[in-house]
């Protein structure tokens, strides 16, 4: 005869832990992968900061210390710079891509009017080809710039500086005429008034 078969209970699933808010998810992340990231030590330290209702000490703060390095700056002061830093942050986040390319456009224009003088300067000459001028700034501009867009940051400074800088169009060729002999820090100090404005816009 075949002995009985023993009866055995069935093994039960393993117990599913049930995520139910942020905290639970990030926890349960931590506890998987046992991240010790510098990420992780910011978030423990601050957790640990707001349970004992205490202002964080920086990681990094010199045993020596003054006791302020603010001392003696009025507090209204130090209010009104806080408020424009934090009304600067907002502007910057609120930008749509078009204005903030407009801001990098302007912020460039400066050092390009003066490298523009430069060359005129070098060239002995008030009047250039657009091409010309575009290849040689091109040459010397910091950043890489297509003539497409160096020519767009060359209209804007004729735009804004039209005493300084003028576009003339003869005989199927763009020319470009500058005024050698306007004060240089006049213009430059427009252009940055001016790329300070559309930053704060």
């Amino acid at each position: 005869m075949v002995p009985d078969i023993e009866t055995n209970e069935l093994p039960q699933p393993p117990a599913e832990d049930i995520l139910t808010t942020g905290k639970d998810v990030l926890e349960k992340a931590r506890q998987m992968f046992n991240c010790n990231s510098k990420m992780e030590q910011a978030l423990q330290r601050l957790k640990e900061v707001k349970e004992k209702n205490i202002a964080p000490l920086p990681e990094d703060t010199p045993k020596e210390m003054p006791i302020s390095v603010l001392k003696g700056i009025p507090k209204a002061l130090l209010e009104k710079v806080r408020q424009k830093q934090a009304a600067k942050a907002m502007v910057s986040m609120t930008r749509t891509a078009e204005k903030e390319k407009q801001v990098e456009i302007y912020s460039r224009l400066p050092e390009i009017a003066r490298l523009a003088r430069n060359i005129f300067v070098a060239e002995k000459k008030s009047v250039l080809s657009l091409e010309i001028l575009i290849e040689k700034l091109g040459n010397c501009y910091r950043t890489t710039l297509s003539k497409k867009e160096m020519e767009e940051h060359l209209r804007i400074i004729g735009k804004e500086l039209p005493w300084w800088l003028i576009f003339h169009f003869l005989r199927k060729c763009n020319y470009i005429k500058l005024d050698k002999n306007a004060d240089l820090s006049i213009v430059i100090a427009k252009l940055e008034h001016l790329a300070k404005q559309k930053s704060e816009q």
